[in-house]
């Protein structure tokens, strides 16, 4: 071989180290993506690490895969000004001591502070996933106005965001002064192998009468926390209209969920009396269960980035009822199921009387719920977008990052 001709260079490339931002431990919306994200990333390609405020089911499930944590004790979820600023601190150490190349934040204020300490550390490619902003219809126009200037600001300290739905992103470039090319949509999805539908008969009527369901009944769930962003003490209201609607037919909703507004739920469920007509479940670790013995999913939700429980009932070809607000209008449309006005009881029980009393447009919509899942919602396609938008922040020099001094 001649002298003049370079070896090649046989070591294998050093992995990309990631670490994702999050405030709390419990394993809702924000932190199931982020699992689902580490699911369809090449451990080959990329070290994966968690920075969270306390330990819990999710540091937990991060342990059993193999994915380190770093607990910040400050890292809480109510603002506090001095903690906060002990939170910065103790994120900026963090990110200077490991050397992470891409710095992930996950909701408001994680993102705010996770976004600034990675800047001022020296990380070479921030992103920010918008997975709903805080502020929304429903928040009084002073706080969206206040909630307006800080994303405008922490937007200024990342190279992108990362949006799950269309509406937030064209808001944000419109109104939040953020550049179009710095803007991404990527859908959260869902494994379709494990939310599809079951189609041994057998084995869903055992799974419905498991659940209390009877052999007739048509089932209406609703899936989540019970907490006021997801409006369940509209349900007891809403049961009651559909049952001055349909006071014959065989129908039930069942809530499978856990949260501050539980006993207030189950006080309504009695002043109202419908107690034949709502029945509470214990939380549900496995959605698809639920899902796979229903036949109708209720999302009365205010406000959502995209609704996880909406794309899973989807993927088993149920349909959706939802409430009109951003996220969940982008993800349900009249072929798939039916938006309603979001605080109105009798909204939701006109659509729902209609799906109760029709398996015909229960599995038209179901079909069609399916088809758009397996075309915008499969997880298996969305997220190794993540990992592609990982390696193309980090081929080349870090755009404006700049140490404080």
């Amino acid at each position: 071989m001649s002298p003049n001709v370079p070896l090649k260079d046989y070591r294998k490339p050093a992995k990309i180290r990631v670490c994702h931002v999050q405030t709390v431990p419990q394993l809702a919306g924000a932190q199931r993506v982020m699992l689902d994200i580490f699911e369809e990333l090449d451990r080959s390609r990329f070290e994966l690490h968690v920075a969270c405020g306390a330990a819990g089911p999710l540091t937990e499930v991060c342990r059993d895969a193999g994915i380190e944590s770093h607990i910040i004790p400050s890292l809480v979820r109510s603002i506090r000004p001095l903690r906060d600023y002990r939170a910065y601190r103790e994120l900026r150490t963090l990110f200077e001591r490991e050397r992470f190349d891409v710095v992930h934040t996950h909701s408001s204020k994680p993102g705010i502070l996770g976004r600034l300490a990675a800047r001022h550390a020296g990380v070479k490619a921030i992103v920010h996933h918008v997975q709903g902003y805080a502020f929304h219809e429903f928040t009084p126009a002073p706080l969206r106005m206040l909630g307006t200037l800080a994303e405008r600001w922490a937007g200024a300290h990342c190279d992108r965001l990362v949006f799950v739905n269309h509406e937030e992103r064209e808001w944000a470039i419109r109104n939040g002064g953020m550049p179009a090319g710095k803007c991404v949509t990527i859908y959260n999805g869902v494994d379709l192998r494990r939310f599809s539908p079951l189609e041994n008969l057998e084995q869903r009527a055992q799974l419905r009468s498991s659940l209390g369901i009877g052999a007739e009944e048509v089932a209406v769930l609703f899936v989540g926390r019970l907490a006021p962003q997801k409006q369940p003490l509209i349900i007891p209201h809403v049961a009651k209209h559909l049952d001055e609607l349909l006071p014959d037919a065989a129908w039930k909703i069942l809530v499978a969920g856990s949260g501050p507004l539980g006993d207030a739920l189950k006080a309504e469920i009695a002043k109202l009396q419908i107690e034949r007509r709502v029945q509470l479940l214990p939380w549900q670790d496995k959605a698809e269960r639920c899902l796979q013995a229903a036949d109708i999913l209720l999302q009365p939700t205010l406000w959502e980035g995209l609704p996880l429980a909406a794309i899973e009932a989807m993927g088993t070809c149920i349909p959706v009822v939802a409430g009109d607000v951003k996220g969940n209008r982008e993800a349900v449309s009249e072929a798939t199921g039916a938006v309603c006005e979001p605080k109105n009881a009798e909204s939701f029980a006109r659509a729902l009387a209609r799906f109760v009393s029709s398996p015909q447009l229960r599995h038209e919509c179901g079909a069609a719920g399916r088809k758009r899942a397996e075309r915008d919602f499969n997880a298996a396609v969305n997220y190794p977008r993540i990992g592609s938008l990982y390696e193309e922040l980090t081929s080349g020099p870090a755009s404006s990052v700049r140490r404080a001094a």
